[in-house]
């Protein structure tokens, strides 16, 4: 990101005659590139065991802020969107499988 000024481009024949172009300008500007989330968390936990899966995110955009969603949380479970915690102590009465469950940045 930045700029690069007096550019000149300049061709030279066999006789050492040379031709240029007008100086220029490029400009590099930012855009800004998804981040990346990455973790792999556990996938059974057994009952009156506490759970908790934190994803890894990195982020090539310096001073970018990342906010956390989730679809289908298990019913036992807190979800921090600061973080993407996924924390909580399922009971006997959480025994099943919730199916399905995707946490974003």
């Amino acid at each position: 990101i930045g700029t690069t000024s007096g550019i000149i481009i300049s061709v030279a024949d066999a006789a050492n005659a040379t031709v240029s172009l007008a100086a220029f300008t490029i400009t590099v500007s930012n855009t800004n590139d998804a981040p990346v989330i990455t973790g792999t968390p556990a996938t059974t936990v057994a009952e009156d065991i506490a759970y908790s899966f934190t994803p890894i995110v990195s982020d090539v955009d310096v001073g970018d802020t990342q906010s956390f969603s989730i679809n289908i949380k298990p019913s036992w479970a807190t979800f921090s969107t600061i973080t993407g915690s996924l924390t909580g102590t399922p009971t006997n009465d959480d025994i099943g499988t919730t199916s399905g469950i995707v946490i974003s940045v």
